[in-house]
């Protein structure tokens, strides 16, 4: 039987319970933190992709330079074609010489951006490609009105990669 204590409390017979038992206590502590690496885990992969997506638009702004620059060089277009092929780990750049050409200048200068924007791994690449619209033959400066200009820029090993393609009209 229940009684009323003289602060205006009720016992009772029984021993009461207050608080949580150490088995809730334990389930709590658990929910929480099976709670706090859910979090932390989708945290990491917004922030991988947030870096993927920053690097890919760096590559697609190096690539719109590349091919604006080449656009705008009417005379030496053909001589951009070149490529640079991940060796052992990374990117091999052509070294920049004041004495070179300006086409070569131009193009150790934008392999050394990408370089210091970019991570690099095996399997990157970079190529500027600069062909005839139609036929299968290789760029001169006679044999084309029409040119088309390629930008291929792979980073991650191949997982990001950016492709622009631009047809320029030159006149004979």
């Amino acid at each position: 039987m229940a009684k009323l204590t003289a602060r205006g409390r009720v016992e009772s017979g029984s021993l009461q319970q207050s608080g949580f038992t150490l088995i809730e206590g334990v389930m709590a502590i658990a929910i929480v933190g099976i709670s706090f690496v859910a979090v932390f885990g989708l945290v990491s992969i917004a922030d991988r992709s947030l870096q993927n997506t920053i690097e890919k638009e760096r590559m697609k702004m190096q690539a719109r330079q590349i091919v604006e620059t080449v656009a705008a060089d009417l005379q030496g277009q053909c001589d951009y074609t070149g490529s640079w092929v991940a060796a052992g780990g990374g990117v091999q750049c052509p070294p920049f010489d004041k004495k070179a050409m300006p086409v070569q200048q131009r193009m150790a200068r934008w392999c050394q951006r990408m370089e210091d924007g970019l991570t690099t791994s095996r399997g990157d690449q970079r190529t500027v490609r600069v062909r005839p619209l139609t036929g299968g033959q290789p760029c001169s400066a006679s044999n084309a009105s029409q040119r088309v200009i390629e930008v291929v820029l792979k980073a991650n090993g191949g997982r990001a990669q950016v492709v622009m393609k631009q047809v320029v009209y030159v006149s004979p």
